[in-house]
C-alpha cells in the first residue's frame, strides 16, 4: 500500500488540522498561546520555501516540499490523522497493519469481495483529503514487499527476505575515497546486520551476503576487509531483541582510570579481587552485586602523539608568519618550486590556496587576512569553481584538515584572523557582510540563529 505523490498532494489545511488533532492528544499540557505559536512557525517554515528552475526563482504555494527540515514529520503526522479515521478503525478484519509514512501492508483475515468493498470506501473517504493510495493484493504464500523487507507465510510461519528495487545500483561509499578505514569496515559490517535482522532462511542468507560482498568488491573494497565480516555475518545468531546498549547491572561504579603499562594485566587482578572484596566489607556496599570499582585504561603516550603535539603548536605561528593586514595573500604552506623538489605525499590543499589578496563575494570587495592551509582559529570563504557560489564558515583546527574530504572543486581565501572565543560572532558579521546565505550563497543557516538582512 502506498500514498500516491504524498508530499504533493498535503495541503496546509490538512497539516494544520492534524498537528492540531496531535497536540489536542500528546501535548496537553501546552497552552493555548504556544500552540497558536508553534503553528504560527510550522506556516512560515513552508512559506520560506524557493525553488530554482533555470534562472528563475518559485515560491511554493501549496503542499510540502520535497527534502524539507520537516516534510517527513509532517507528512507522517498528516497521514496517521487521516489513517485513524478510516484504517486503524477497522479492527474485525485487519489482523496487522505497518506503515512508514506513506508505505504500509496490512494482513486481511476476511474474503476478497469484503476487502474490495472496504478499500473502494476508503479511497473515496481519502478523496475529500486530496489523497489517494495504490495496493498490490497478495495471497499468503506469495512474497509482499514492505520497505526494504518482503514477506510470506509458509505452513503458518513467516518468512522474511530482503527486497532490492531492480534499479538499485549497489553503489557503496567507493575505498578510494578518503576516509578513515574504520568508516569502510563500519559499512560493511552494518550492511552484512541488516542482512542477518531481515533473512530468515540461513541457506538464503549465506547466497545474499555472497552477492553483497561481490557488490563491495564492484567498489574496490579489499576482499581482506569484507571477507571476515561477511564469514562472521552467516554463522551469527538473529536476534531482532531492540538492544539499548544499557548494562543490566545497576550497581555503583566507579572507574580507576590509568596508562596501560606491562603491569596492567596485575593490576586488574588486584582491584577486582583485592579492592572489590574490601570495599563490599563495609555495610554502605554490601548490598551491590556488581563490581564496585572497575579498572579502565586509556592509551599512553606514543612518539607520534608527542611530535603531532609539538607540531600542532608549531602551526600557531602560521597566522603571524603568513599576513594579518588587510589584503595579505592566502598562499601555500610550501612554494611550488619546494613542493615540486619534495618527495612522499604532497600537500593536497595548497593547489586549492587562492593566492589574490581579495575576494569579490556578490558584487562585494573583501580583503583577505592572509594564511595558508596551516593557519587556525580563522574565517574562511570557499568559492565553487563549478557554480561560483561561496560558503563562509570558521575553524579552530588547521584549515587543511578541516578542508579533508572537500578538495574536488573549490578555491579558498583565508578572510579573517580572530581569537577562538571570537569564531562564531565573526563569522556571522563576514555571512551578513558577504550575503553568502543561500540562494546567493552556499551557508544554509547562520551560526547564531539571528536573521540577516
Amino acid at each position: 500500500m502506498d500514498v500516491v505523490s504524498l508530499y504533493d498532494n498535503l495541503n496546509r489545511e490538512l497539516i494544520l488540522d492534524s498537528l492540531v488533532a496531535a497536540i489536542s492528544k500528546c501535548r496537553q499540557e501546552w497552552d493555548q498561546g504556544f500552540i497558536d505559536w508553534f503553528l504560527e512557525m510550522i506556516v512560515n517554515s513552508l512559506n520560506s520555501v524557493y525553488a530554482r528552475f533555470g534562472d528563475n526563482w518559485y515560491r511554493m504555494k501549496d503542499c510540502v516540499p520535497t527534502g524539507h527540515t520537516l516534510s517527513v514529520h509532517l507528512a507522517d503526522i498528516a497521514v496517521f490523522y487521516v489513517f485513524d479515521q478510516f484504517i486503524y478503525v477497522n479492527t474485525v478484519d485487519i489482523d496487522f497493519f505497518a506503515r512508514f509514512v506513506d508505505d504500509g501492508t496490512l494482513l486481511w483475515s476476511g474474503g476478497l469481495d469484503c476487502f474490495n468493498e472496504w478499500i473502494q470506501t476508503v479511497q473515496e473517504n481519502l478523496k475529500d483529503f486530496g489523497l489517494e493510495i495504490t495496493f498490490e493484493i497478495t495471497t499468503s504464500d506469495v512474497y509482499s514487499v514492505f520497505l526494504d523487507v518482503k514477506y510470506k507465510f509458509i505452513d503458518k510461519k513467516l518468512v522474511t527476505n530482503i527486497y532490492q528495487k531492480p534499479t538499485d545500483a549497489h553503489s557503496y561509499l567507493n575505498f578510494n575515497s578518503f576516509h578513515p578505514r574504520h568508516v569502510f569496515s563500519g559499512i560493511v559490517y552494518s550492511q552484512a546486520l541488516r542482512y542477518r535482522r531481515i533473512i530468515s532462511d540461513d541457506i538464503t542468507l549465506c547466497s545474499e551476503l555472497d552477492n553483497l560482498a561481490h557488490y563491495f568488491y564492484q567498489c574496490e573494497y579489499p576482499p581482506k576487509l569484507v571477507q571476515p565480516i561477511i564469514d562472521a555475518a552467516k554463522v551469527k545468531v538473529r536476534c531482532l531483541d531492540y538492544n539499548t546498549n544499557k548494562d543490566e547491572k545497576t550497581g555503583f561504579l566507579v572507574p580507576f582510570c590509568t596508562t596501560y603499562n606491562s603491569s596492567a594485566k596485575e593490576l586488574k587482578q588486584y582491584i577486582n579481587k583485592k579492592v572489590n572484596s574490601t570495599l563490599k566489607t563495609a555495610p554502605v556496599f554490601s548490598e551491590i552485586d556488581s563490581p564496585i570499582v572497575r579498572t579502565v585504561f586509556r592509551r599512553g603516550q606514543t612518539l607520534s602523539s608527542i611530535l603531532f603535539r609539538q607540531k600542532d603548536l608549531k602551526l600557531n605561528n602560521h597566522q603571524n608568519s603568513a599576513g594579518s593586514g588587510s589584503g595579505s595573500i592566502s598562499g601555500r604552506c610550501t612554494s611550488v618550486e619546494e613542493a615540486s623538489r619534495k618527495r612522499g605525499r604532497k600537500c593536497l590543499t595548497c593547489p586549492m590556496m587562492s593566492e589574490k589578496g581579495a575576494v569579490v563575494i556578490n558584487g562585494i570587495e573583501m580583503g583577505c587576512s592572509g594564511g595558508d592551509c596551516k593557519s587556525r582559529n580563522i574565517i574562511y570563504y570557499f568559492q565553487c569553481t563549478v557554480c561560483n557560489l561561496g560558503y563562509v564558515g570558521k575553524t579552530d583546527q588547521p584549515l587543511h584538515k578541516r578542508v579533508n574530504g572537500h578538495r574536488k572543486c573549490y578555491k579558498i581565501w583565508v578572510v579573517r584572523h580572530v581569537s577562538p572565543s571570537e569564531l562564531s560572532a565573526a563569522e556571522l558579521d563576514i555571512i551578513r557582510k558577504s550575503k553568502s546565505l543561500q540562494p546567493f550563497g552556499l551557508n544554509i543557516d547562520n551560526p547564531m540563529g539571528i536573521k540577516i538582512g
